[in-house]
């Protein structure tokens, strides 16, 4: 725990867990905490001191070589504290369920030498991102080509919306229809594909790589597809500024970044935090979709989405779903993928209707 944070509102023995944690006496820590639960009475207070005590517990059959308890017990203790908002009573549990749903990957793998999640005081930014949103995307975009330019600069203001400000769908594309949100569509190819396939659909692009979408640009001007509209923004800006709750169909993420070193994986786009966004912004049954070739960074989807309140995964043993396959275009990125020995695993996941996704504000 960092030094001298305050923790208003937290019980005596709540904040003496925290101590106990933070020395690695886990088990003194549990039982710290298991007190301050019996004695709550407040529910999300409940919720997250009992995932404290699932947290500290986990630690604890980790630290006893026992990979398969901690794994269970950690799972539990995800589900607990997705019952909390992402800042709470002076407690980051957006970092903290980052920072497990880690570590679950790890023990997962076999990698028991992982340490324990830490605890860190929230420091606020706002009301609409976790204290520590990380940056899921370094802006190397290469050269931008004369022909890309020149679209972004004649078909920019036809095609790209503003991620400033709320955007009413229907508006923008004269009439109504299901509304899908592709994040990270690379130069394009497989979206205007997909998009030429589903007319009855409405696309609506995120990228951040100029270059990509002066390239999808383009390419609509030259099939026609005219169901397609783009945010030259990050995911977080869209999620956040321009798109309304409940206003999402479907969601697709076909090969984020995958962020392979260890020291980088807290910046991946599929954290909890991030999870709990896209539910807000998909209608109950709405339907999300993720492909990577990554192992490690499979995995790590499996833990956020499987233990997720507000998500329901189409494959009832947990992990990839590969029927899901055939609903998605062959993208370059699975091309070189296969190439160099890595194949797509692909995950899809229906909004349950009736959860309630955690919020950014602080419940006190």
């Amino acid at each position: 725990m960092s030094s001298n944070p305050s923790f208003e509102g937290w019980p005596p023995q709540a904040r003496e867990g925290l101590r106990l944690y933070a020395r690695g006496a886990y088990h003194e820590a549990h039982d710290a905490w298991e007190e301050a639960w019996r004695a709550a009475t407040d529910p999300v207070a409940r919720e997250v001191l009992q995932g404290l005590t699932q947290l500290a517990v986990a630690c604890l059959h980790a630290q006893r070589g026992n990979a398969r308890g901690a794994i269970r017990v950690g799972q539990r203790a995800l589900r607990h504290l997705a019952a909390a908002p992402w800042q709470w009573r002076g407690l980051d549990l957006a970092g903290l369920r980052a920072a497990l749903a880690l570590w679950l990957t790890d023990q997962i793998q076999g990698r028991p030498d992982a340490r324990c999640p830490r605890l860190q005081p929230a420091r606020s930014h706002g009301r609409a991102a976790p204290a520590r949103t990380p940056r899921s995307f370094v802006l190397r975009e290469g050269r931008l080509t004369p022909a890309q330019r020149r679209a972004l600069e004649r078909l920019g203001p036809r095609y790209i919306l503003p991620a400033t400000q709320p955007v009413e769908v229907r508006q923008v594309f004269g009439r109504s229809g299901p509304v899908v949100l592709d994040i990270g569509f690379g130069d394009g190819e497989a979206l205007v594909a997909q998009a030429r396939a589903q007319p009855e659909t409405l696309f609506l692009g995120s990228e951040v790589y100029r270059p990509g979408v002066g390239a999808l640009l383009r390419a609509l001007e030259r099939t026609g597809a005219d169901n397609v509209r783009v945010f030259l923004a990050d995911a977080w800006q869209v999620l956040t500024q321009a798109l309304p709750d409940a206003s999402l169909d479907g969601v697709q993420i076909f090969f984020p970044d995958p962020w392979p070193k260890r020291r980088h994986r807290k910046r991946r786009l599929i954290q909890p935090a991030f999870a709990d966004l896209l539910a807000r912004k998909l209608k109950p049954g709405g339907w999300l979709h993720l492909a990577t070739d990554w192992p490690d960074y499979a995995v790590h989807m499996a833990v956020v989405l499987d233990t997720h309140p507000a998500f329901r995964n189409a494959n009832p043993a947990g992990g990839p779903h590969p029927p899901a396959r055939a609903r998605r275009r062959e993208t370059k990125f699975e091309r070189k993928a296969r190439a160099e020995g890595r194949q797509a695993q692909d995950f899809f996941y229906r909004r349950r209707p009736h959860a309630r996704p955690p919020q950014p504000e602080d419940a006190g």
